[in-house]
């Protein structure tokens, strides 16, 4: 595997802060088969941080090549930056060629916080960060991995790097024709492997002490790009959609086993049960013979653990038959749980 290396220089000037180190997790994003990325913080430290990016995407395809813009964005400072990456297929097979371009989205189109409400309500509140000096177009090969020095905290020297992959299925994402049976759940895998041996996920400090229940004053409960075990055993999370969920009931489905809603607040009418809590970036809980635990690069609900409320449908499927096995999160409102309650 070749390894190509792209220096991105971003300096600029923070406040001090009683943390120290730089954290960075995942936003989700609009991603295609065939490239993905990786960020990560070179040397980690376990926070808690002086600085929060978080990283996502959003890509597509027009005119037979991909553009993908990739952002990171920090909400406690209401800093955004990043980059477009416009990759073009090339007469010899499984060879592309890879240009860096100014980000061409605004703080508008970053991730919502949810229905209804944007990231920011205007540009104003928020300061961009231009990358004044790009990396000049290469050419790149299946298997690649090109590292993209982000950005370098000026107290730590910490650096936000982010590793670009090219992976078998991408030019058949770009010509829009079809891959060989098996290429696509082969290079499913190979990505998992490479998230867990090629850069681990930051650990998060986790907060001692008794769990208590969720208050409006609190933190909001969010669950990024979560990491699954069941009954110690670590499940496929791979999805081609947004692992991104936020607000006060969230859910996710297990292929097999139904839907999860969790709540940070007792709900007895609607079948919850204090199951389990959640301590910094994870969640942990358990129902009948199983034991569930899911882990996140950031925190979930706040600094302080939290008691866990659980609802189980053992039965509940996507209505999408292509997505029945795959893992999935989301949110859902009161009213349409009680909707769904027998009567």
């Amino acid at each position: 595997m070749h390894s190509l290396r792209v220096i991105v220089a971003v300096i600029f000037c923070s406040a001090a802060h009683a943390q120290t180190g730089v954290g960075v997790g995942s936003a989700g994003g609009g991603g295609v088969q065939g490239v993905w990325f990786n960020a990560h913080v070179e040397p980690p430290s376990s926070g808690p941080w002086a600085q929060v990016f978080s990283a996502g995407s959003q890509s597509k395809i027009t005119n037979s090549y991909l553009i993908a813009h990739r952002f990171f964005f920090d909400d406690a400072h209401h800093l955004m930056l990043g980059y477009d990456l416009l990759i073009e297929t090339l007469p010899q097979a499984n060879v592309f060629r890879v240009s860096f371009l100014g980000l061409g989205i605004g703080v508008l189109d970053l991730p919502a916080l949810g229905p209804g409400h944007p990231r920011a309500d205007t540009e104003g509140q928020w300061r961009r960060i231009t990358i004044a000096k790009l990396p000049p177009p290469r050419m790149s090969s299946v298997g690649d991995v090109i590292s993209v020095d982000v950005w370098t905290a000026p107290d730590t020297r910490q650096k936000i790097l982010d590793d670009i992959h090219l992976d078998s299925i991408l030019a058949y994402t770009i010509t829009r024709t079809a891959a060989p049976p098996g290429l696509v759940a082969q290079t499913a895998k190979a990505k998992a492997a490479a998230m867990r041996s090629g850069t681990a996920r930051q650990s998060l400090a986790q907060p001692t002490g008794p769990p208590h229940d969720y208050s409006p004053q609190d933190a909001e409960m969010r669950i990024e790009q979560p990491r699954l075990t069941l009954n110690g055993k670590e499940q496929s999370t791979f999805t081609s959609g947004t692992l991104t969920a936020a607000g006060p009931l969230v859910w996710f489905y297990l292929p097999g086993r139904g839907r999860y809603v969790l709540s940070l607040v007792a709900r007895p009418d609607l079948d919850f049960a204090k199951a389990g809590d959640i301590r910094a970036g994870t969640v942990s809980f358990t129902l009948g013979n199983d034991s569930i635990k899911l882990e996140c690069q950031r925190l979930i609900a706040g600094p302080a653990p939290y008691n866990l409320y659980v609802s189980h449908d053992s039965q509940w499927e996507p209505t999408a038959q292509a997505q029945k096995g795959q893992f999935a999160i989301g949110t859902v409102g009161v009213d349409e749980l009680i909707a769904l309650k027998p009567r």
